[in-house]
């Protein structure tokens, strides 16, 4: 069963909020477009509602998700870990998005899952017993019909498990969120030509790879979901290795442009689209 009702605590530890909501909706609105993002929204968060991590994935009809954003406090990599096994099939049997499917509407929906109701057994060993997660909290929400995106918070098992009030607080700040990881989407993605299906990077890759013809395929990747605003842990999950080794490949291609700054890279995709044609278009502001 997946509901907005109570986690038992393993713990009895509190933690008392040192900011207002009004505070943090304030200071995520203001990282909007900012490269590190995710980071930022984490530590907001954790000012009003102490997180171990959390994630935004988009999950679409007959599709296996995709990870637009991951940040963890304490150096751990369980988003990438977590991740890689949830995208080899553990996602094809979770039910705790069920609810957000059935909606008919694109609001918020609260997700707060049970141990045990909404994963299958492997699911629960996988991700949570094996990482030292809690069960976990989501706001999600449909963009489209065949569409939801959601955002996943996540405490490890040293942290107490959430608690009907800390869904209360979740939900007090929920909409300015929402709408800001959308919006952070929608100014840090490429819009892929027509003829290139659902591929967001494309257009990315094909602009690095032209101007740079030294680029081996993993710095593509890399720059290209450097644009796309993902985080190191985002993108090892994506390509099955570790942080340490994608920056290894952002340094090497950094030296290869002859840049410094991931900020640098948003320059050169929007010259170079503007150099190969005048009818694409990437976001500017």
């Amino acid at each position: 069963m997946v509901c907005a009702t109570v986690v038992q605590a393993s713990t009895s530890v509190d933690y008392v909020p040192q900011h207002c909501d009004h505070d943090v909706t304030s200071d995520i609105v203001s990282r909007i477009g900012d490269t590190e993002f995710c980071d930022a929204v984490l530590h907001h968060l954790h000012r009003v509602l102490p997180l171990g991590a959390w994630t935004v994935f988009r999950m679409r009809e007959g599709q296996a998700p995709e990870l637009e954003m991951a940040a963890t406090f304490g150096g751990k990599d369980m988003p990438g870990e977590c991740w890689r096994i949830y995208r080899e099939g553990l996602y094809r049997s979770d039910r705790s998005f069920d609810r957000v499917r059935q909606a008919t509407n694109s609001g918020l929906i609260e997700v707060c899952c049970t141990p045990g109701s909404a994963m299958s057994r492997e699911h629960r060993k996988r991700i949570y017993d094996d990482h030292r997660l809690q069960p976990r909290m989501s706001l999600a929400m449909r963009p489209s019909a065949d569409e939801i995106l959601a955002l996943n918070f996540y405490r490890f098992t040293e942290q107490p498990a959430f608690q009907a009030e800390d869904m209360k607080r979740l939900a007090s700040v929920g909409a300015v969120l929402a709408a800001s990881v959308k919006k952070h989407l929608s100014l840090t993605q490429p819009i892929a030509h027509p003829q290139e299906g659902n591929s967001r990077d494309a257009q990315v890759k094909r602009v690095f790879k032209t101007n740079y013809p030294r680029l081996t395929q993993r710095e593509l990747e890399v720059c290209a979901a450097l644009v796309a605003g993902l985080t190191f842990d985002g993108i090892a999950a994506q390509l099955q290795v570790s942080p340490a080794t994608v920056k290894t490949y952002r340094d090497r291609a950094f030296r290869l442009m002859g840049i410094q700054h991931r900020n640098q890279l948003f320059s050169l995709v929007l010259q170079g689209v503007e150099d190969a044609t005048s009818t694409a278009h990437f976001p500017t502001h």
